[in-house]
């Protein structure tokens, strides 16, 4: 019976791209706003911002 694992969640490429796009100056918004606001684990936001600048 398979589980449900919250560790293989996935996010859409349009949704990563709104919480880099949050956390860009000038809005006030926090990883833990966003952490709070989404649903989604804050190292999970900050592994979304920095996988982008490692690629380019």
């Amino acid at each position: 019976m398979p589980k449900d694992n919250k560790r293989n969640k996935h996010y859409s490429k349009e949704l990563k791209e709104s919480v880099i796009k949050r956390l860009e100056q000038p809005t006030n918004d926090t990883v833990t706003s966003l952490s709070n606001e989404l649903g989604i684990p804050r190292t999970t936001i900050y592994i979304i911002c920095i996988i982008p600048l490692t690629l380019s």
